[in-house]
């Protein structure tokens, strides 16, 4: 059975309202190209781009060129002049087009193709792929990311969690964002981020969710940073926060490389300072991921009379405080750590302990709710946010990577189409 092109357009691209007058295949430049023409129904008059109300045509504008989905890889072009129209609430207005959106020179199905394409590819691999610029991925992307926020709802919103990134050189504030994600249970995605990781920014992200939303926010997940626990101590008072079980462990290494590296300066060129040497990262891991070799030369620090090796069995003890269930256990034993971190004479730890105990009641929210939450979700998601910006070899423009992370992690809803393209 012989098909026509006409056909294959009509069911994989139907437009009400409009039909496909005629299809060629030209030669150009280039290469063929197919040159589709459309021509309005005779007995369908035009409906304004803004009400889409029926409205007599007023006159025609000049033909215009839009780009679409490529069949067989063949450059693929619909040309159409299109008519304004009198509408009687917003007057001259040029008409509703199906397959347009505002002024730019591709169809929706090509941004809404290209877009998806560049979910899974970096978005200059998708434009040499499919042939167009970099831009033209970009404004797709950007189009449906501005359409899916518009369309998104925020319902349902028990969990969220609250953390920063660093997606540029420096240690400037510019150079950090601030992440609101929802962590509930089957659902998981970006809920909002901005410049800086103040307390005014994240402030304006809990007011851009809205009242409601916040109102139903049960669970707050976020590491000790103090602008963030000053917001949800005011505007989330009536969620139970819960602290970022990630940076309690990062925050315990920290200090058993402080004491580390302390201790080799001070024993620089001493046979007991011989011992610390390559070791950093051996101290960071438990024991029993260490093999080999490296297990030897661990051992040898750990056995010693090391501060090094008091810090680390510090470190390793505190390991066990994330195996309590009852929060009433846990407090017994984070209570007596802290005392033996107190006593430790080592500084770095004392510091830890006492950031521990000021904390006490959040950490043990963990316990309190049987466990449900933690930072695990927020970590995963902040890794793939991590793997946008390295993908695309780093992002300059604010604009731009809130658009790429949108797209890749906030879930958003897409236009539907009447044939999915990939």
């Amino acid at each position: 059975m012989q098909v026509k092109v006409q056909t294959l357009l009509n069911r994989t691209h139907p437009m009400p309202g409009f039909r496909y007058a005629d299809v060629r295949l030209l030669e150009g430049p280039g290469g063929p190209a197919l040159w589709v023409e459309i021509a309005a129904h005779a007995q369908r008059p035009g409906r304004c781009a803004l009400c889409e109300r029926p409205a007599p045509t007023y006159d025609h504008l000049d033909r215009r060129e839009w780009r679409h989905v490529a069949p067989w890889h063949i450059p693929t072009r619909f040309c159409y002049a299109p008519r304004r129209v009198r509408c009687a609430v917003h007057g001259v207005r040029v008409e509703a087009m199906p397959w347009n959106e505002g002024k730019r020179p591709w169809t929706r199905a090509m941004m809404v193709f290209l877009a998806r394409w560049a979910r899974r590819l970096s978005w200059k691999e998708t434009a040499e792929a499919f042939d167009v610029s970099w831009e033209a991925v970009y404004r797709s992307v950007a189009w449906i990311v501005t359409w899916g926020l518009a369309h998104r709802v925020l319902v349902g919103i028990r969990a969220i969690g609250v953390d920063e990134l660093h997606w540029r050189k420096g240690k400037q504030s510019a150079n950090f964002l601030t992440l609101i994600y929802q962590v509930d249970e089957g659902c998981r995605r970006l809920l909002w981020m901005g410049l800086r990781r103040t307390e005014r920014s994240l402030r304006h992200g809990v007011q851009t969710l809205g009242a409601e939303v916040v109102a139903g926010i049960r669970v707050v997940v976020s590491d000790m940073w103090r602008p963030y626990l000053a917001v949800v101590r005011k505007h989330l008072s009536q969620a139970v926060q819960i602290l970022d079980r990630f940076h309690l462990t990062a925050l315990l290494n920290k200090a058993v490389d402080q004491v580390r590296r302390g201790e080799g300066s001070a024993l620089r060129g001493q046979p007991r300072g011989q011992r610390l040497k390559s070791t950093r990262w051996l101290l960071l891991k438990p024991r029993a991921r260490v093999r080999g070799n490296a297990r030897a030369r661990l051992d040898a620090v750990i056995h010693s009379k090391l501060r090094t090796a008091r810090a680390w069995c510090l470190k390793e003890a505190f390991a066990h405080f994330w195996t309590y269930h009852h929060p009433r256990w846990a407090k017994a034993f984070l209570d007596v750590w802290i005392t033996r971190a107190l006593r430790s004479r080592l500084a770095p730890l004392r510091k830890v302990a006492r950031t521990l105990r000021a904390h006490e009641a959040l950490i043990l929210n963990w316990f309190e709710l049987k466990k449900a939450f933690s930072s695990a979700a927020v970590e995963g998601l902040n890794n793939k946010a991590r793997v946008v910006t390295r993908r695309s070899y780093g992002f300059r423009r604010f604009p731009v990577l809130k658009v790429a992370l949108f797209h890749t992690l906030g879930k958003l809803p897409e236009p539907e189409l009447t044939h999915r393209f990939c």
